[in-house]
């Protein structure tokens, strides 16, 4: 031993019913170098058990013969009274089944008197402690990572709001981990970016200027860095100098291969592995919770968008009944008022102000209930190309069009009407950031979608897809404004410039074609979205160019012959504008205002009926569709007009229908009589 090196005390309680044994051990311990033993000496089994359960002992020496007792019976009273001193057994002979038996019952040593010396001993009882207290500080260890584990639950499953849950989890793991500062940072899926929502630890309250939780810094794995102040990636290093941080760390949150938050440590000692295992053993519980809250989030915004739908449609539809009345009366007037007429030029205002409400109610109606998607391998190139001109007339004169177009002439499979539905609300969009002027710039490419950017967009998925960019260099936004953007009905434009519809528009059919939007703005740096869609590799067809929507025909001036009509309609002015409209040229009408009384009427005349015209929607649970099919069982020759104010593609057929012509409202009255000749041959 060298010299000064220090003296260790260690109790020894020595079990021992032989008391030339108990002196003769005493000595070959007093022996030994280094360590100084004080003995307690009990002769009997219960006086030993006694003094075991008092646990006051470092170890224990015990002869395995105790009278009626063995060393066996001893050790396992002693654990059954909750004894944690490491015991030794002695014994004159070696017996291989009682040197078994003893280390299974939980013997820390099995020794044979009179084969070993002080020195064995000595050593034989240094190594039970050291066994001893690493199983003790094993045990304690996972007692209180499972009380780790249960706060964190706890936290998880309380009432409140996202930051003092996460701060109940911070500051739990804060005090398990004996760290100076965690936070916890939420993926913004919107803003495509992590927001700091809680943190805990000594210096919560001075936090580093900036963290490791930039989206292309995360891959999906846990990071450690030790030593901190070496670490070149890590920001704010005069923070991490000023405060004497020696780790740094962050751990993601990740469910299905979605990034949806980050932990991130910062510790005045060094960090291991082990403490990343036991961050690792409640991310996920964490991780769940922020996909819990994802989901009902989304679910509210279903159920949310399923309502604003259902009374959009219902609105709408209502509005277009109201349209068709005032452009039946407006077109009445008009008939009537001699040429020259002062009254010609307002109603002639009137008029257009009505195609712009119909405009707005059609919209309105895509919304509620969209048509059914169409998709065709489709040039985005060409579609753009072909679609300038409509993209010009959609902005002002001020603003300048680029299109730059990729040579690999990306194709989706999409519909083209959508599309240019899609591209025409970005641009109008722009427009209105854009009062004074600028560039619209719409850029198309391929692009590959791996892992790590997938992981960045919770509707982003990994694959090839054609990007299309469509930036303004207008007014740009506000974070608040773009957490809003996709909302119903939510619009930042003045009073009568915008309905809140656009964008929320642009959403649904861009998801509908399986892709995804991503949208970057700054205030007074313009606005960029871009459109991800599946990239197409099936041949393309030469697309149409693209038209803009025509009005429909006045009409032309058709007599009937005596045929006659069953006008069916529950809105009342409708249904006289009708009916006044048909017999001014020559049609016997009969009218009716709901699918019942049409049966009563069909049935009174023996159905003695050349046209059927009916509204598709109305009352008492019958449609125009059930009525017209319940009819033309009756007699396939009858001819069938279906109005309404949904486009044709929008309604739901019942089979015998698939022939019926269609007018959709609001039309001009003067259209019935031709769309009725047209049916009979006229």
């Amino acid at each position: 031993m060298e010299p000064g090196t220090p003296i260790r005390t260690l109790r020894l309680l020595l079990i021992e019913d032989d008391k030339e044994d108990h002196h003769l051990t005493r000595e070959l311990l007093g022996e030994v170098w280094g360590t100084r033993y004080e003995f307690t000496w009990s002769r009997t089994f219960d006086a030993g058990l006694k003094a075991l359960v008092e646990n006051s002992h470092d170890a224990c020496l015990v002869d395995y013969r105790l009278g009626d007792h063995t060393g066996i019976d001893l050790l396992q009273a002693a654990r059954s009274h909750g004894s944690r001193v490491p015991i030794l057994f002695l014994t004159g002979q070696q017996e291989q089944s009682i040197d078994t038996a003893a280390l299974k019952a939980g013997a820390a040593d099995f020794l044979i008197k009179g084969s070993v010396n002080g020195a064995a001993i000595d050593r034989a009882i240094r190594y039970a402690i050291e066994r001893a207290a690493a199983q003790h500080g094993a045990a304690e260890g996972k007692v209180r990572l499972a009380g780790f584990g249960a706060e964190v639950g706890r936290a998880l499953t309380c009432r409140g709001g996202v930051p003092e849950i996460l701060g109940m989890c911070a500051q739990a793991i804060a005090n398990y981990l004996r760290v100076e500062l965690i936070q916890v940072h939420v993926f913004n899926p919107k803003r495509g970016d992590l927001e700091l929502v809680s943190a805990a630890g000594p210096l919560a309250a001075h936090p580093p200027s900036a963290h490791p939780a930039a989206v292309d810094f995360i891959q999906g794995e846990p990071f450690l860095s030790c030593p901190a102040a070496e670490d070149h990636r890590l920001p704010d290093p005069a923070w991490i100098g000023s405060h004497g941080i020696v780790s740094a760390a962050t751990y993601p949150l990740m469910r299905a291969e979605h990034l949806l938050g980050l932990i991130t440590l910062y510790s005045r000692e060094a960090l291991s592995n082990l403490s990343m295992n036991e961050l690792g053993s409640v991310a996920p519980g964490i991780a769940s919770y922020l996909a819990r809250l994802s989901l009902e989030a989304q679910v509210r915004r279903t159920q949310q968008l399923a309502c604003v739908e259902g009374m959009a449609a219902g609105l709408a539809h209502e509005f277009k009944n109201n349209l068709m009345v005032i452009r039946t009366h407006v077109d009445r007037a008009m008939e009537e008022c001699p040429g020259g007429s002062r009254v010609l030029e307002p109603l002639g205002h009137i008029c257009t102000v009505l195609e712009s409400a119909n405009r707005l109610a059609q919209q309105l109606m895509a919304f509620a209930r969209p048509g059914p998607m169409i998709p065709r391998p489709t040039q985005l190139n060409q579609t753009l190309t072909a679609m300038r001109p409509m993209i010009q007339g959609a902005v002002d004169q001020r603003v300048v069009v680029n299109l730059r177009c990729e040579a690999a002439q990306p194709t989706i499979l999409g519909d083209s009407g959508m599309l240019q539905q899609v591209v025409i609300n970005l641009a109008a969009n722009a427009r209105d950031a854009m009062p004074d002027g600028g560039t619209l710039t719409l850029a198309t490419g391929n692009v590959r979608i791996d892992a790590s950017q997938a992981a960045t967009n919770p509707d982003a998925t990994v694959g090839e897809f054609v990007r299309l960019e469509v930036t303004d260099t207008g007014s740009g936004m506000a974070p608040e404004t773009m957490a809003r953007l996709f909302e119903p009905f939510f619009t930042t434009k003045p009073q009568g410039k915008g309905n809140g519809l656009g964008l929320l528009t642009v959403f649904n059919i861009v998801r509908e074609h399986s892709g995804w939007i991503e949208v970057r703005s700054e205030p007074g740096k313009g606005t960029s979205f871009a459109l991800y869609f599946p990239l197409c590799r099936e041949p393309v067809a030469e697309p149409a160019p693209p038209t803009p929507p025509s009005l429909p025909p006045e009409g032309r001036d058709v007599q009937g012959r005596g045929e006659v009509v069953l006008v069916v309609e529950d809105e009342p002015v409708l249904r006289i504008a009708a009916e006044q409209s048909l017999k001014r040229a020559n049609y016997e009408v009969v009218v009716a205002g709901t699918g019942q009384e049409a049966i009563k009427a069909w049935e009174a005349r023996g159905g003695r009926f050349d046209v059927l015209l009916t509204d598709v929607s109305m009352p008492e649970g019958m449609t125009g569709t059930q009525l017209a099919a319940h009819l033309l069982k009756e007699n396939p020759r009858l001819k069938v007009i279906l109005t309404s104010g949904y486009a044709q593609e929008m309604l739901d057929q019942d089979p015998g229908c698939e022939e019926a012509h269609f007018l959709q409202k609001p039309y001009p009255p003067s259209l019935l009589p031709e769309t009725v000749g047209k049916c009979l041959g006229i």
